[in-house]
């Protein structure tokens, strides 16, 4: 049973402004060499302890797909690209992305590959694999979850922990179908820590209702890592929901905020997360009540309590979210508004106390599903943003960095 907590009250340079504000920052973006070549999709972009910054990508030729990524130099250029892994037998998804992530030397990485006692096209297995050499060299690849069963496995979302394990939580379908392969339960969410150079694989299930194909987003706070997720109650409703570790387990699902969203189909479009200390950011994306909008709201206490939701963008946003929390604990937004077939991409600055000190238009795309997720990530120069920009049938991995 779910329960609700009560809420508690291009270079060039743009000059971003609200109503609201009487000092508007100045704001630059400048658009960074192409990290990929066409052919590129699935962007992912990630920050270690170190403030090594990564991006990783999927290149797909033919029935081939290939799990890619560069480090940013932090010199205006990208590393030289280098290969996890590659398939015939992959699942290729444009909201599922595969991402690469790491600590000290270890780098972890996953992908989603076809079962193999699958019995249909959708039966498929959430693949990790670990280089203890900071990518020069991959142990052999293993299936994160032990269950064994031939249906849906996806949508996870990795962090490094301090004790020097490694979080993953991801969506399981395990309780979706019987023995004859027919569908008859609810799609769960688990989660996992291990240690990367000897995995204990299996983990634990934190909700076992939850909406079947939404994004997993996860953070760790001072208290450890907290999960948000698309729930999906008996009546349909798909709200927003977050787990958070506590001492040897996990609380409770709460709701942050009750939209109320009820939707008989799983909107493919999750909630993002970061989170420093203390304080924890999310951003979601709701159709409630028929109108489509982008909200973010913060927490002071690890995600036990939360603030009032900031609306961020209403009426033409199609969601696809992502959020990072800056330095001096403002919270950075980006998500995608349609505008006909094409996407814009928004991104914006907002203080804890609701006031938005920034918006700018990163960059655009198509409006159609194959443009996938925008990301974005910290570095030590700027925000980075990655995307994939569509041209004809072509796909290619596009990046710009946003400074302020």
């Amino acid at each position: 049973m779910m329960r609700y907590v009560l809420l508690f009250s291009l270079s060039m340079s743009l000059l971003a402004c609200s109503t609201k504000d009487e000092n508007p920052l100045e704001v630059t973006l400048t658009a960074l060499p192409d990290p990929a070549g066409i052919g590129s999709a699935l962007p992912f972009l990630h920050t270690n302890a170190a403030e090594t910054t990564t991006l990783s990508w999927v290149v797909t030729e033919d029935t081939l797909a290939t799990l890619m990524y560069a480090e940013w130099t932090g010199s205006g250029e990208w590393g030289t690209p280098r290969q996890v892994a590659q398939g015939t037998d992959w699942f290729v998804n444009w909201a599922d992305y595969p991402s690469v992530s790491s600590k000290d030397s270890v780098v972890v990485a996953h992908w989603l590959a076809k079962s193999a006692v699958a019995t249909t096209p959708y039966d498929y297995d959430v693949n990790m694999a670990v280089s203890k050499d900071g990518g020069a060299t991959w142990d052999e690849p293993f299936v994160l979850h032990t269950d064994g069963v031939p249906a849906e496995h996806g949508f996870v979302s990795t962090l490094a922990r301090n004790d020097g394990r490694f979080f993953a939580t991801w969506l399981d379908g395990r309780h979706t179908k019987n023995d004859e392969g027919e569908h008859v339960g609810a799609m769960s969410l688990r989660g996992l820590s291990f240690d990367p150079t000897n995995p204990t694989l299996g983990g634990v299930e934190l909700d076992g209702r939850v909406c079947d194909c939404c994004q997993t987003a996860a953070a760790l706070t001072s208290a450890g890592p907290i999960v948000a997720y698309r729930d999906r109650s008996e009546g349909e409703i798909r709200d927003i929901a977050v787990v958070r570790a506590q001492g040897n387990g996990w609380t409770e699902p709460i709701v942050p905020y009750a939209d109320g969203w009820e939707i008989a189909g799983c909107p493919v479009n999750g909630p993002a997360l970061d989170a420093q200390e203390g304080l924890v950011a999310l951003a979601w994306f709701t159709g409630a009540q028929n109108v489509p909008q982008v909200k973010l709201a913060f927490s002071t206490d690890a995600g036990a309590t939360w603030g009032e939701a900031i609306v961020v963008a209403k009426e033409t946003p199609m969601g696809r979210v992502d959020v990072r929390l800056t330095p001096n604990g403002n919270a950075a937004i980006t998500w995608m508004e349609a505008e006909g077939e094409i996407g814009h991409i928004r991104w914006a600055l907002y203080s804890p106390k609701g006031k938005q000190l920034a918006q700018l238009t990163v960059g655009q795309t198509s409006s159609a599903r194959k443009s996938g997720f925008p990301v974005m990530e910290n570095t030590s120069q700027g925000m980075l943003v990655a995307w994939t920009e569509i041209s004809g049938d072509d796909t290619q991995v596009k990046a710009a960095r946003v400074r302020w």
